[in-house]
């Protein structure tokens, strides 16, 4: 939709999409080899994107069949974006703002005890709420004892084969400080 509404000639849409087609195989080939080799890391990211690189070098040189002239006078915006775009992923990357895998929290719970068995399956409890209670069973409600434990309990989903350990940083806000700090 972007490139229809505020792109207006071809000369620009072309550079979008090529732009567009390098974000698409990179993130696709960061998801697939990590997938593929069950490991993630800088390597991996950094495969990843030149192989893009390469791959998107390749269909220019493909397009270069069919429209030449256009190629040579827009090369430096295609080369350009497509740097830039790179040069931007690896930044993110690198300053720990982007994941290496797509991961997402799938479900987070809190509540008085969490017990991991043998089996791998696990036992939470939490606080029961009357079923006419709606709203408790939209938006729980944590009444912690005097003295006792908190739990959380949290879903990740990760591509398959991935092995690595995933920490939460848990933060509170200081009342003096008005600051979040780890606790």
């Amino acid at each position: 939709m972007f490139a229809n509404e505020l792109l207006k000639n071809r000369e620009q849409q072309l550079v979008f999409n090529l732009t567009s087609y390098f974000i698409g195989i990179f993130s696709y080939l960061v998801l697939g080899i990590s997938v593929l080799s069950g490991l993630m890391g800088p390597l991996v990211f950094i495969a990843s994107g030149l192989i893009a690189l390469l791959l998107v070098y390749f269909l220019i040189r493909f397009l270069e069949r069919f429209i030449p002239h256009y190629l040579k006078l827009k090369k430096r915006a295609i080369v350009f974006g497509i740097l830039s775009v790179f040069v931007i992923l690896n930044t993110l990357y690198f300053a720990n703002v982007i994941p290496p895998i797509p991961l997402s929290l799938k479900e987070i719970t809190i509540s008085q005890s969490v017990v991991r068995y043998s089996t791998g399956e696990y036992e939470i409890t939490y606080e029961l709420v009357p079923w006419w209670n709606i709203k408790d069973h939209l938006w729980t409600t944590f009444h912690p004892s005097v003295g006792g434990s908190v739990s959380c309990f949290t879903k990740v989903f990760a591509p398959t084969r991935i092995k690595t350990d995933i920490f939460h940083v848990w933060e509170f806000k200081n009342p003096k400080t008005n600051n979040w700090q780890e606790h």
